[in-house]
Order: C-alpha cells, then sequence, then structure tokens
C-alpha cells in the first residue's frame, strides 16, 4: 500500500499541474485585443486564445530590451535615450498598461547646478510622464547613476484617446560619489494626459534634458514591457 502511495501520488501531482498549465501563463499563441475584438499572430502581446474583448487583456510581454547606448553629450534641450513604435491599436484598450523601465549615468562639469528631466513621450506632441530631479553638485561628477520605471495605462480610447501615467525616477546628485544613496522623485500628474489617436501606430521616446549643460549621460538598459489590463 505504502508503495501505491509512493508511486500515485507524484502522477496526480504532475496531472493537476498540468491541468492548471493555462492559469500560470501557458501560451496558447500570439493574440491581440485592441478593445474590438482579438486579433491573432500579433506577437507584440500574448493573450489566451478565445480570450473575450474587456476581460483581463494581454499577458505580460516583453517589446523590447534595449542595452547600453553610445553616450548623448552637451544635454540641455531633450534628447532621445530610447523609442519604441507601439503598432497601431495596441494602446486602444482601457487600462492597457505600457511600461518602461531604464538605467542610465551621467556626467556633470561641475559648472553648474542643473536639474535633470526624464520624459516619456508618445506620437508627436503628447508627453503623459515628465519627472525632474533636484538640482544636481557643484562638483564635478562623473558616471554618476539614474534610474527609473514609468508607467502609461491607457484612460480613453478612441482617436481622442488619453493616458493615466505614473513613476518614479531615481538620481544620484551627491559630489562625484557613484556608490552614494539616491534620491527618489515621483511624478505630479493629478489629471489624464492630453488627447492622442489610440487607433494609430505611435513612437513612444524617452528623452533626457537638463535646466543647464550636463556633459554627458548614456542610457545602460532599458525594458519597455506591455502588461495586463489593471
Amino acid at each position: 500500500m505504502k508503495v501505491l502511495r509512493t508511486i500515485i501520488m507524484p502522477v496526480l501531482a504532475i496531472a493537476m499541474l498540468a491541468a492548471a498549465a493555462p492559469m500560470f501563463g501557458q501560451s496558447y499563441g500570439s493574440y491581440r485585443d485592441t478593445g474590438s475584438g482579438i486579433v491573432s499572430n500579433q506577437p507584440w502581446c500574448l493573450e489566451p486564445a478565445g480570450q473575450m474583448t474587456g476581460s483581463a487583456g494581454c499577458a505580460p510581454a516583453i517589446l523590447k530590451i534595449t542595452p547600453a547606448q553610445t553616450a548623448l553629450s552637451t544635454i540641455t534641450t531633450a534628447q532621445t535615450l530610447d523609442s519604441l513604435t507601439l503598432p497601431a491599436g495596441v494602446m486602444n484598450n482601457v487600462n492597457r498598461d505600457l511600461r518602461v523601465c531604464f538605467q542610465g549615468v551621467y556626467t556633470s562639469p561641475g559648472t553648474t547646478t542643473p536639474t535633470i528631466t526624464v520624459a516619456l513621450k508618445i506620437g508627436s506632441s503628447v508627453t503623459p510622464i515628465t519627472i525632474t530631479s533636484a538640482a544636481i553638485s557643484s562638483t564635478a561628477s562623473t558616471n554618476m547613476p539614474f534610474q527609473g520605471c514609468y508607467d502609461v495605462a491607457t484612460a480613453a480610447v478612441g482617436a481622442t484617446g488619453t493616458d493615466e501615467a505614473h513613476g518614479y525616477l531615481d538620481v544620484n546628485i551627491s559630489a562625484n560619489t557613484p556608490a552614494a544613496a539616491s534620491t527618489r522623485y515621483l511624478d505630479t500628474n493629478t489629471a489624464v494626459s492630453s488627447t492622442y489617436d489610440h487607433t494609430a501606430s505611435n513612437t513612444a521616446t524617452l528623452s533626457i534634458a537638463a535646466s543647464s549643460t550636463v556633459t554627458s549621460a548614456t542610457l545602460r538598459w532599458a525594458k519597455w514591457e506591455l502588461l495586463p489590463n489593471r
């Protein structure tokens, strides 16, 4: 009897795990829910086959991972750290959530004390989230780290869609001490973004700017994800 239990119990456990596989993210194919129904064979959003419009939405999908990039120099006005082309309709579903997390370093001349701004823009004119640090040190500083994560969730769909966007930016503003603790800065959004066409293809652009010259900034890594509807 003990031998039978030893054999049967593991077999039952394997069978139960196999039956529960869909609950743990088993892929049934590549699908996209645009808000008007499921579209199959779309690589940017994995969803269970037959999923109903308006249900849980996309399973988490990594859209892009960006490795270390060439340094940007003489930063004052916004320069592009990274960008991603969003396929038409991918954000056209209420609470669809685009997340970008990033890490980089900056070097400052030490002659001024600029603030640093990292923003996420979608399309040609709408910037759902912008976060600005306090003034960095007046001491010349090299390879000082910054990092953050920004979430942009669809608040309203269609040609005049809007987003609810929030996130954080960590910046080391110490005097040339890269290992010093960073300071966290939060967005101050209290309303949805301006409108843009959620049914069209748009470019999402992550940028960095400074209130006076920062010698250089280098994106070391970024990850763009499409998250389940909240």
